[in-house]
């Protein structure tokens, strides 16, 4: 649950977003676009993303790559309320 997500009174969703990256995690049959797709479809307002998934990965997004990802948001009527970045622990010392 996010309390980033602004609250709306038009919108009937809940205040609440959705981490996408257990349904991309490799290995799953399904691709980001499907689990925007999804999350729009429950009714989710926003989406957390992994910047560790291929096709996510900051390296990976050009300019314009992230312009069809905010696109592809809009048109899913989501909100990207967060951004998780996971780092091993031995990457740390």
């Amino acid at each position: 649950m996010s309390a980033a997500l602004p609250s709306n009174c038009s919108d009937s969703r809940p205040a609440i977003a959705a981490t996408i990256a257990p349904l991309v995690a490799s290995g799953a049959c399904i691709d980001v676009r499907a689990a925007l797709a999804w999350a729009s479809e429950v009714g989710f307002r926003g989406v957390q993303i992994s910047a560790l998934e291929p096709g996510l990965r900051p390296r990976d997004l050009s300019a314009s790559a992230r312009r069809d990802f905010a696109g592809t948001l809009a048109r899913h009527e989501l909100q990207c309320a967060g951004i998780d970045f996971f780092l091993p622990p031995a990457h740390l010392t």
